[in-house]
């Protein structure tokens, strides 16, 4: 093969040969520094994208785990209270609605009058 004939040495003469000429040549060495700079900041701000969007991320599931666990604490306290099972309408309630449901668990003797209290408040 061509390249097993060529002595490395010989190789990184002609290398450093053409690198010197180019370093040379003030208008082409300034278009590589200035793409090498270019590569650098598009490369930075691909991993600080990288980790904006991975710290976003967590943020948003730590959240949704936050909703999940109390949506299954409110269907336990439901279903000990008024023994039923309201897992769809829980899950179309909002994050305000949620938080509204604790205390009315204590005040609203049927499910009914529970169910109308948090429908009644705005979302």
């Amino acid at each position: 093969e061509p390249c097993d004939t060529i002595e490395p040495g010989k190789m990184v003469n002609v290398i450093m040969s053409r690198y010197k000429r180019m370093k040379q040549n003030k208008s082409i060495w300034t278009m590589a520094e200035k793409l090498e700079e270019a590569q650098m900041i598009e490369e930075s701000l691909i991993e600080i994208s990288r980790k904006e969007g991975l710290e976003e991320g967590m943020e948003k599931g730590i959240e949704q785990g936050k909703k999940e666990r109390t949506e299954e604490i409110i269907k336990q306290m439901l279903s000990l209270k008024y023994h039923t099972d309201a897992s769809a309408w829980l899950s179309s309630l909002s994050s305000d609605q949620l938080e509204q449901v604790p205390a009315l668990i204590l005040t609203c003797d049927t499910f009914d009058e529970f169910q109308n209290q948090i429908n009644h408040r705005q979302p």
